[in-house]
């Protein structure tokens, strides 16, 4: 059976997972997860994947991957709506890349002629924010209006710790332009989505795009995740007060950084 991937590349909290659901009742594609995940799949791929990480050899560790990815194909075909599937989405969190010691490279050589995707969250804030208040609820993806209300009914808050936030959104930014770097690099024209993108409810968007290249149309059906990131920064952070001046200014910052050049 011809494969094809589709290769997401992108950080924790950016929107992997909504833009799966994007996929949900499309019958030709089916979901690999996060193949570098150390805590998911079949013992068969765990053990694989421990050999990618002792592995040396860049190209035997894009190999590896590949092998991992197929070992999960019948796993992932035997989802409903998704059995005849023979393109695959998966995801691949840049932290789960570094843990497995594997060059962002590695995987653009070894997936080149399927579809990358580069899915970027411009606001490292939000992207915070939403990583500390799902692991104080333990609720990481909201479907509903009522899973929305559980998390505000656990009123979670929490301290920002300066150096955690500046840490992740220095690792964001390298990731997402050594993304765009290694693409240039080896002629691979890529997607380009936001997590904004991911939530659009417009018929023309990056990921109807995404559905041309592949040669698929866009189900109407497709069912969306509810941004969960809906209070207030002020009734999040328990010393907002303090560092008040610090959020304001990085705001600032993140507008005029993803602001459009001028004409």
């Amino acid at each position: 059976m011809d494969v094809k991937y589709i290769v997401v590349l992108t950080q924790e909290r950016s929107g992997s997972h909504a833009l799966w659901n994007h996929f949900l009742h499309c019958p030709q594609v089916g979901f690999l997860h996060e193949p570098l995940n150390p805590d998911s799949g079949s013992e068969e791929q765990k053990k694989l994947r421990k050999q990618l990480k002792e592995e040396s050899s860049d190209k035997k560790k894009g190999a590896m991957l590949r092998g991992i990815c197929e070992l999960g194909i019948p796993n992932a075909q035997k989802r409903p709506h998704q059995t005849g599937a023979s393109i695959f989405l998966m995801i691949i969190h840049c932290s789960q890349m570094r843990g497995a010691r594997m060059k962002m490279n590695t995987i653009l050589e070894e997936f080149r002629d399927d579809e990358i995707v580069l899915l970027h969250r411009k606001d490292g804030l939000a992207q915070y924010l939403s990583w500390e208040t799902a692991k104080s609820t333990n609720i990481w993806h909201a479907h509903s209006q009522e899973q929305l209300e559980e998390v505000q009914e656990m009123d979670p808050q929490f301290p920002l710790d300066p150096t955690s936030l500046f840490s992740r959104w220095h690792r964001k930014l390298q990731d997402f332009y050594l993304g765009i770097a290694g693409c240039t690099a080896l002629g691979i024209q890529p997607h380009i989505l936001f997590y904004e993108d991911v939530f659009l409810r417009k018929d023309k968007t990056p990921i109807t795009r995404l559905y041309d290249a592949l040669g698929l149309i866009q189900p109407k059906e497709a069912k969306r995740f509810i941004k969960q990131a809906q209070r207030h920064t002020m009734e999040l952070l328990s010393n907002y007060t303090k560092h008040k001046h610090l959020l304001e200014t990085l705001e600032e910052t993140t507008k005029l950084f993803y602001a459009p050049p001028k004409k």
